[in-house]
């Protein structure tokens, strides 16, 4: 058997991802597309299983061309530290900070810029309003986003894990 180190875990691909020392070399996208395929939105608390590979094809779907790979990206490093809700993550600045250091080695990785643009940023609102009407129970009003912001018309039709991977994965390769 082979060693990873202490402050490391295994992969999906079998590979380890070492959060001391994150390394360009670690990122793999089938690791990525699997993990955030098995990853529920909004900690689980949906009416379906809902994954964030699924959120992030859609993201990348909903803005121009020259945006769609920073948003199918936008989420990719919850594959290394998970996805937790945005309401948890501003109490934990230690994640936020391990976040965007897993991030730097992602977007180094698709020669992405380290800053997410605008519209990303507002597609990712957006998607989540979104969510929030076609999943989520009604009656609470998420503040400024949704005086800001308007959901997208689509309706969301949530995919299995595997479904939401493959389809992940198939989108990278078409913006690649």
């Amino acid at each position: 058997m082979i060693p990873i180190p202490d402050n490391a875990i295994q992969l999906y691909s079998g590979g380890f991802f070492d959060y001391e020392n994150p390394q360009v070399d670690y990122i793999n996208e089938i690791d990525i597309a699997y993990s955030l395929g098995m990853q529920c939105r909004f900690a689980g608390h949906c009416d379906e299983f809902y994954s964030v590979a699924q959120h992030s094809v859609l993201v990348s779907e909903m803005i121009e061309p020259e945006f769609a790979l920073h948003g199918l990206l936008h989420d990719a490093a919850e594959a290394y530290v998970n996805d937790i809700p945005s309401p948890l993550k501003r109490l934990m600045p230690e994640y936020k900070a391990m976040e965007d250091k897993v991030w730097r080695v992602i977007s180094e990785k698709f020669n992405l810029p380290f800053i997410m643009p605008l519209e990303v940023k507002v597609a990712d609102i957006r998607m989540g309003l979104t969510e929030k009407r076609d999943l989520l129970k009604p009656g609470y009003h998420w503040g400024c986003y949704e005086d800001q912001y308007e959901p997208y018309e689509m309706v969301i039709h949530p995919l299995s894990p595997a479904v939401a991977a493959e389809e992940f994965m198939d989108r990278l390769y078409d913006l690649l």
